[in-house]
């Protein structure tokens, strides 16, 4: 069983990294719940971004892949909360199914 002040913490580091990703590489908050352990490179200093999961223009352009630099400020709290999630899934940032049923109404 997880004690609260833990779980506190785990939920800090998440957040830390989540704020310090979305400010230094400027990702939109879709880009960000798309990402997975796949688009992390170079030890977490960069991190791939496909067309499919980038926001498209709203003209005849289209994207190409990314690859964003990821500071070094950056790096350490997201290698930090990299290395105590406790979620074995692909999303760097998962989400309960319950929530996204709700959201999505996929029940």
């Amino acid at each position: 069983m997880i004690h609260q002040s833990q779980h506190d913490q785990y939920l800090q580091q998440r957040n830390d990294a989540i704020i310090a990703l979305m400010y230094d590489t400027d990702l939109q908050l879709g880009e960000l719940v798309a990402i997975t352990i796949g688009t992390l490179r170079e030890g977490n200093g960069e991190l791939y971004l496909p067309t499919e999961i980038q926001k498209d223009y709203p003209n005849d352009n289209t994207t190409t892949p990314k690859r964003l630099r990821v500071s070094s400020e950056t790096t350490r709290p997201f290698s930090l909360y990299l290395s105590t999630r406790r979620k074995n899934s692909e999303a760097l940032f998962p989400v309960r199914l319950s929530i996204l049923n709700h959201q999505f109404n996929l029940a």
